[in-house]
């Protein structure tokens, strides 16, 4: 029988498929401690029902609280759950999420999700090893940022499909399915805004028509929500509630992360921010400068939306599924793959512990591999521009 190489992609298949096996043992070391300490706490789908819950307190549901902070398109998505709530005639808002409509509306909602991203998995993995592919879908399905995003019924879950179904049809010699990959990367900018920031894919390709019609897309699915919601003053009290809850630091973001070295400061978070924003010029200039493109330029843009807006929390972690899926399409690897590699599968399968936190080891893991792809692409920069001076 042929021994099989290993390959980075099976090396990542494996490592990801131990980290589920393990979860068992670790559940009954722990005596079912872990999974709380995975999660950081059981807050009952907080992210769904919280904003589902607003609809009973005002039709318009910027006016309830700061965190009113999605744009209009998320609560059009969340008044459609909001209506069977409703006719279900629930004497206390608070208890929607104990309630039957509630119940079966969260475990639809979560349903759906996996069957969308087990044929989102399916179609954008390349991989001709049945057995491999099996095991990252299964492995990511079960992974951190998944259990994560779920337990908080969070809209990431829906805006990584959109982006993941955006990844699997912009490449389509369809006409048609390639605009649908902008439509859907317009959708999930105006659900999380921060998805927007794929556009530079396109502007780095020079796809300046597909850019522009990206932008146009994205303007009618930001604004025209808004008409159910207040239109002109809705949008101002909008702007008022993002600008409040963009104060808040995470602490797993760069800023975050700053002020866990420096400590919690006015000063750390400005040095946090200035950080971030050389970051993405950073990013933004090896898109604009570099010709050759591959699974690292999606990862930079990708890992904006995780590490850049100092409020984001650790389920953002599941926009890093990309990247993944699109590192294991690679047809040739090298030895620096191997390292990626690993880095994946530790973000996505390592064991959580009460002493570090469900998620800051994770985070340290990412902002290595960031790191190492920063320094690839420059190096290969800094190469290239050699060649023409030597030409």
């Amino acid at each position: 029988m042929k021994t099989q190489k290993l390959t980075p992609t099976r090396l990542l298949s494996g490592l990801l498929l131990c980290g589920v096996l393990v979860m068992p043992l670790v559940v009954r070391i722990t005596e079912g401690k872990y999974l709380y300490t995975m999660l950081f706490d059981l807050d009952w789908f907080i992210d769904f029902f919280q904003h589902v819950e607003r609809f009973f307190i005002t039709d318009n549901v910027y006016y309830t609280d700061q965190d009113a902070c999605f744009p209009a398109l998320a609560y059009c998505f969340y008044y459609i759950f909001y209506l069977p709530l409703k006719a279900e005639n629930i004497a206390d808002y608070s208890d929607l999420d104990t309630s039957a409509s509630g119940v079966y509306l969260i475990v639809m909602y979560t349903a759906i999700f996996f069957v969308l991203l087990v044929m989102g998995l399916n179609v954008l993995l390349k991989s001709k090893e049945d057995v491999t592919k099996n095991i990252l879908v299964f492995s990511l399905c079960m992974s951190y940022p998944v259990a994560l995003a779920v337990e908080r019924g969070n809209m990431t879950m829906y805006v990584l499909l959109l982006m993941l179904f955006a990844f699997v049809f912009r490449e389509s010699e369809n006409k048609v399915l390639r605009e649908m990959a902008l439509i859907f990367i317009a959708l999930a900018a105006a659900l999380k805004l921060y998805p927007a920031v794929l556009g530079f894919l396109y502007l780095g390709e020079k796809k300046y028509k597909e850019t522009l019609r990206l932008v146009l897309y994205g303007i009618l699915c930001f604004f025209l929500p808004f008409a159910f919601f207040g239109g002109v003053n809705g949008f101002i009290q909008f702007l008022h509630n993002i600008s409040e809850v963009g104060e808040r630091i995470s602490g797993v973001t760069i800023a975050g992360m700053v002020c866990r070295v420096l400590g919690q400061s006015a000063t750390s978070v400005l040095i946090g921010k200035i950080v971030a924003a050389l970051y993405l010029c950073v990013t933004i200039f090896l898109v604009f400068t570099m010709k050759k493109r591959d699974w690292r330029y999606v990862a930079l843009l990708t890992s904006q939306m995780m590490v850049f807006i100092p409020e984001s929390g650790s389920y953002c972690l599941l926009y890093w599924m990309i990247p993944l899926v699109l590192f294991c399409n690679r047809e040739t690897f090298d030895k620096m793959d191997f390292v990626h590699a690993v880095l994946f599968a530790l973000i996505f399968a390592f064991p959580a512990f009460e002493s570090t936190g469900s998620a800051v080891l994770r985070y340290v893991f990412l902002y290595i591999q960031i790191l190492i792809i920063v320094v690839e692409l420059v190096g290969f920069y800094f190469n290239k521009s050699n060649e023409r001076k030597e030409k």
